[in-house]
């Protein structure tokens, strides 16, 4: 995101989306369910990426104020990026939206920056040795091997 000429010092920002809120995971320690996610919900917005270890105050949350500051954005500093996180997926392609108004003080129609539409989706990680297609003896994949992609691999 960018300042784009907007005084940092009286300016504010409001994301709007269906926030899936890292605080209310329930972990467990049963090996088949470790966690449970909350109730509706589908993205999650963090001002870290996922590669470094984030706090939940990383977290933006929807329809909550934020200074320019609190985001990072300052005159010196007047963009920042921002990573979006699929946690459900959708029911249908570009159905899931995140819209970026700013405030400025003392005025009380917000402005509208941006908007987008995305699509997360069901990632299924399989363990590779136990399930991945034959291997070559140059290591390489064999390709003609279908039958790693069987219905009873699929959802290992």
């Amino acid at each position: 995101m960018s300042l784009r000429g907007l005084d940092p010092s009286t300016t504010s920002f409001r994301f709007h989306y269906a926030a899936s809120d890292p605080a209310q995971v329930v972990y467990s320690q049963d090996p088949l369910n470790p966690i449970t996610l909350p109730d509706g919900g589908f993205l999650r917005i963090w001002t870290k990426d996922g590669a470094t270890e984030r706090q939940l105050s990383d977290f933006i949350m929807p329809d909550h104020d934020y200074s320019a500051s609190d985001l990072g954005l300052a005159a010196g500093t007047p963009q920042k990026t921002l990573w979006l996180e699929g946690i459900a997926p959708a029911s249908a392609a570009g159905n899931q939206e995140v819209e970026l108004t700013s405030r400025l003080e003392g005025v009380l129609t917000p402005l509208f920056l941006d908007k987008l539409n995305t699509t997360p989706t069901k990632v299924v990680a399989i363990d590779a040795q136990a399930f991945g297609p034959k291997v070559n003896a140059d290591g390489s994949a064999d390709l003609a091997d279908k039958n790693f992609l069987a219905a009873d691999h699929k959802d290992a």
